[in-house]
């Protein structure tokens, strides 16, 4: 694999924000990968082989290699050639930045055994669901003011709050109910 060393540079450059794996997907065992490794590195990110599972190659329909997958933390993904990599890799992350933004600056809940206060300062309407610890869903509500007050019965226990803005998920906050 002629890309082995520069994906790895691409890794030293991002490895704050980013995961990144090679994966083997048609022959060879982990010593063959780690020799690998040896013969095209140094490579220092994880690599490792579906000889034994092959459900990686199963999720995403790899049938050929190479094949490069930017994962974004919406989970959205995206098969790319290799030179558009980093070009993904930086929209994935200017995403994380302008929802770190947004939900600092934008965003306020508060909550108490009762009653959820949303302070929306967008300019557009969000919507409001709220989960239980087990992942059900409890409570959801479209919220079109400034500031909401919402009375909910809550019961006690451990519930994640997501916001949501024009589908995407721009907040999420868990509350506790003593």
């Amino acid at each position: 694999m002629t890309n082995a060393a520069p994906l790895d540079t691409i890794f030293q450059n991002y490895q704050q924000n980013l995961f990144m794996y090679g994966i083997e997907s048609y022959s060879g065992d982990s010593a063959q990968i780690e020799q690998f490794k040896i013969d095209h590195g140094p490579i220092s990110y994880p690599m490792f082989s579906t000889l034994v599972n092959d459900s990686v190659k199963n999720l995403y329909n790899v049938y050929g290699t190479p094949k490069y997958y930017v994962v974004c933390p919406d989970k959205v993904y995206k098969s790319v050639n290799f030179n558009a990599i980093t070009d993904m890799i930086d929209t994935c992350l200017a995403h994380i930045v302008n929802l770190k933004k947004l939900n600092k600056q934008t965003i306020k809940i508060y909550y108490n055994t009762n009653k959820i206060n949303i302070i929306n300062n967008l300019n557009t309407s969000l919507k409001l669901d709220i989960y239980n610890i087990i992942g059900k869903k409890v409570y959801s509500k479209n919220i079109t003011d400034k500031n909401n007050s919402y009375y909910i019965p809550f019961t006690k226990g451990i519930y994640i709050i997501k916001v949501y803005s024009n589908n995407k998920e721009i907040k999420t906050q868990k509350i506790v109910i003593q």
